[in-house]
């Protein structure tokens, strides 16, 4: 008999508080915390160091196609697209230099493997971190006019102290009035101002197109071939900023593309980085359609994380070699015996590529493909290795050897979750979200699912990533009665936000007086519901996330909160299979009211065929085939496994009857 079968529903916001245990860690974190501290620190950036280009890790697929963007004899307007912290800032800055100071350099500087003649350049940097705009903070227009100049100015400097170029009001002012004389027209100065006159008119009413000229004027004067505006970290302010800011240098580029009858002697180009849902929503906006940024360069995936890792070890190693630490690497930099650390290398980079190279789809998407998260995660993981260490592994031994490890999916995944915590509690921040949200109404159940559902058809047929919230929630209004949705679906929404499951975009459009909401959904959610149907270990975190029991099991200490991922592999198995049948409960009164009250075809063309229930079952199948040894998954099972099955495969077998 299952001896916690009296349980108790609680919704994700009533959590049971049990006490924590103490923390433990495990044999790993004893051995190389200070390795720890430097190799896996999500703050150590490689931009920091003096040996970027050695920590540096590449993407050839996307830097030949930033390449032959910039090589490209015609200007272009090119966005950097990808998940937040997956490496779209270090390889722009990679290439074109962390200073925020303009600088001259060949396309053969840039990209050392160009062929042909060096084309001189040069780079104009915006990046707006360094100008201290609080995250989703609004830059006023000024603001952004302020940022332009000063850099116009600064490269315009730049110019002019490079190639000695010298210019007096008359002559600035026959350069504008060639390809825009209204810029230097004024009627107030009289008929027949003076050019020195209008030059000091000019400046005086508008400082930021006065120093785009004396920019435009050192480059016509000069034998730069190419210009390079560089906008990145667009996501540090608000929409409507972001929209600005990138209109503002599409105008700027338009501006030095101008040149009237004059020959214009380089080529404008214009790089920014946004994210793939900011990128469709500004290319779609009515203030900036009219530009041509149709084209993107997308990060698919991060960097290795293993590769990541591996090359901050070389590093360590070589600085450490040479008899050299940078301040960075704090206790490293006082090794003793180099040997002895050198052989702690080699254990302890065959284990981290084992956990990292392994799981590390996973480890990626779990964190939507953000590489600092994923190094936190990784750090956590590495310090409570004692989720997958053998019981051979003696407690006091620091002779730290690779087959003391067992790297199964289940050990790795309980030490990215649970990390030094042995049991469950409101207190211990799991990565893993449970995606089948379950509430005291059990019709609300499914309702994270059927959005994820929903948002896998508009991605694979419409190829969209920014869905309005509307149309989710006129969607969900079909396997769900109106009030339901009414009354839940803001509740479910910022549960799926607040995990990051999916995440929200609110732009103003013109003329409107309220805000349109998009929501765009990640990779975790993704990643997790396919994890579902390979291993009931997914299952088993899901279910600690929501029901909790509590003076039930064995001698643990009383009112203590225990998850299923501390109970014995029968018991596990009888939770999941439960767990299961209450999922195809759902599932079939969703569809029975489907039949009743709405279009089965319609469902189908909104939310696809896939079922919900059907391949948890099957990913239970194979985790007790995999558990028990068996040919078949069921037979020979302990009996009242068997039965728990039995009755979850009657429950799924009836879904959409």
């Amino acid at each position: 008999m299952n001896p916690l079968s009296d349980k108790r529903r609680y919704r994700l916001s009533d959590r049971l508080s049990g006490t924590l245990p103490a923390k433990f860690e495990g044999l790993l974190d004893r051995r190389f915390y200070p390795y720890f501290d430097y190799l896996l620190d999500s703050q150590h950036s490689p931009e920091e160091q003096s040996d970027f280009y050695e920590v540096y890790v590449n993407n050839p697929e996307i830097e030949e196609k930033l390449r032959r963007r910039v090589s490209s004899p015609t200007t272009h307007i090119t966005a950097l697209t990808g998940a937040r912290g997956i490496g779209k800032s270090t390889t722009l800055r990679y290439f074109f230099g962390v200073s925020t100071q303009p600088k001259l350099k060949s396309l053969k500087e840039i990209f050392p493997g160009q062929t042909g003649r060096g084309v001189k350049t040069v780079i104009v940097p915006f990046y707006l971190d360094t100008y201290g705009v609080p995250e989703g903070g609004k830059l006023s227009d000024a603001k952004i006019r302020s940022i332009l100049t000063s850099q116009i100015q600064a490269a315009a400097e730049l110019i002019y102290r490079t190639y000695n170029v010298e210019v007096s009001d008359e002559e600035l002012f026959d350069f504008i009035n060639t390809h825009k004389s209204q810029l230097v027209t004024f009627p107030e100065l009289g008929l027949k101002p003076t050019p020195r006159a209008r030059i000091e008119r000019f400046r005086s009413a508008d400082v930021y197109a006065y120093t785009t000229e004396l920019l435009k004027f050192g480059l016509h004067n000069s034998d730069i071939e190419r210009v390079i505006l560089i906008v990145d970290d667009i996501e540090s302010c608000s929409f409507e900023s972001q929209k600005n800011i990138v209109k503002g240098i599409m105008r700027l580029r338009d501006c030095l593309k101008n040149f009237g009858d004059l020959p214009r002697t380089y080529v404008p180009d214009y790089i920014f980085t946004c994210r793939p849902a900011t990128f469709n929503l500004l290319k779609s906006h009515p203030e900036v359609d009219g530009y041509s940024i149709g084209h993107s360069i997308n990060f698919n995936k991060p960097a290795s994380i293993a590769e990541v890792v591996s090359r901050r070890f070389d590093y360590a190693k070589k600085v450490l070699g040479e008899g050299r630490a940078p301040n960075a690497m704090g206790t490293l930099g006082n090794v003793k015996n180099l040997e002895t650390w050198r052989e702690a290398y080699r254990a302890f980079e065959a284990i981290i590529n084992s956990v990292a190279s392994v799981n590390e789809a996973f480890i990626a998407n779990l964190c939507n493909h953000d590489l600092r998260r994923a190094l936190i995660d990784l750090q956590g993981a590495l310090r409570n290795s004692r989720w997958y260490e053998r019981e051979t592994h003696s407690q006091g031994a620091f002779k730290i050897t690779e087959d003391k490890y067992n790297f199964s999916t289940a050990g790795i995944i309980r030490a990215f979750v649970l990390r030094e915590n042995e049991y469950y509690s409101e207190e211990v921040d799991t990565v893993l979200p449970n995606l089948f949200f379950n509430h005291e109404r059990d019709e609300i159940d499914l309702m994270v699912l059927h959005i994820l559902k929903f948002c896998f058809e508009q991605t694979r047929s419409k190829r969209i990533t920014a869905i309005p919230l509307s149309r989710i929630s006129d969607a969900l209004k079909i396997p769900y009665r109106v009030e339901v949705v009414k009354n839940h679906f803001d509740e479910v929404l910022d549960y799926m936000i607040s995990t990051e499951i999916v995440r929200q975009e609110m732009v103003k459009m013109p003329g409107d007086r309220t805000r349109m909401r998009y929501i765009i959904p990640m990779n975790k959610g993704f990643a997790l519901w396919r994890a579902c149907r390979s291993t009931s270990v997914f299952l088993e975190f899901f279910r600690d996330n929501t029901f909790m029991f509590h003076n039930s099991v064995g001698t643990f200490q009383k009112g203590r909160t225990i998850g299923t991922s501390r109970l014995d592999s029968e018991h596990k198995f009888i939770f999941t299979a439960e767990f299961i049948s209450e999922v195809a409960g759902s599932e079939s009164k969703i569809y029975r009211f489907i039949n009743k009250y709405r279009d089965m075809q319609k469902y189908r063309e909104v939310f696809g065929t896939r079922f919900i229930s059907r391949p948890l079952l099957w990913g239970f199948r194979d985790s007790l085939r995999r558990h028990y040894g068996l040919a078949r998954y069921n037979s020979d099972l302990p009996t009242d496994v068997k039965i728990a099955l039995s009755r979850a495969e009657r429950d799924v077998s009836r879904v959409k009857r």
